[in-house]
């Protein structure tokens, strides 16, 4: 039996990383998974009583359709969700994956202005969590090239499968070893 990735390490791992698979609950169909770019935000910038969160971009730089993507539509209907993150390697000993339950919140036009027209805290919100974006992905600063954002957490629980990794690996990927 591998040895146990503490939720600190599993953490490490999801901020070592840049993409994953977002699993969200359709009403008929079941589970829609889809591949996603993400990033962490620490406690500092948290919103939600300074528990991390996974902040996920929905941009208008790579092409969609619908207009109202499924995911959100799903999130809307029902904002339980999973976050997949995996490493796949040759050596089967070096073989990992992070598993984030939580709860989603979206972040975006819809939540900016209030009924007066003025802007409401979430745009600052919104703001903030662009700029986390674009400092992780340079395709993300032009302006209007994240229109909203899909937040997880608090409360997500982490869970995974596989080993540390050797010490080399762990280094390679700025993990500390245990």
């Amino acid at each position: 039996m591998s040895p146990r990735l503490s939720a600190e390490e599993c953490w490490r791992r999801l901020a070592a990383c840049s993409h994953g698979v977002l699993g969200t609950l359709h009403p008929v169909r079941g589970v829609d998974a889809v591949p996603v770019v993400y990033a962490v935000c620490e406690p500092e910038g948290a919103a939600w009583g300074g528990a991390r969160q996974i902040v996920v971009p929905i941009d208008t730089v790579k092409p969609k359709s619908p207009a109202v993507l499924q995911r959100v539509a799903n999130l809307r209907a029902d904002p339980r969700c999973v976050l997949l993150v995996e490493h796949y390697d040759e050596d089967w000993s070096a073989l990992w994956w992070v598993r984030l339950h939580a709860t989603a919140r979206l972040v975006g036009p819809d939540d900016t202005a209030d009924e007066g027209g003025s802007e409401s805290p979430a745009s600052g919100e919104l703001a903030g969590l662009r700029q986390l974006l674009a400092a992780r992905f340079p395709a993300y600063s032009p302006p209007g090239s994240v229109v909203a954002a899909i937040v997880l957490g608090p409360g997500a629980e982490v869970d995974h499968a596989g080993r540390p990794g050797p010490p080399a690996q762990q280094a390679a990927l700025g993990w500390s070893a245990r």
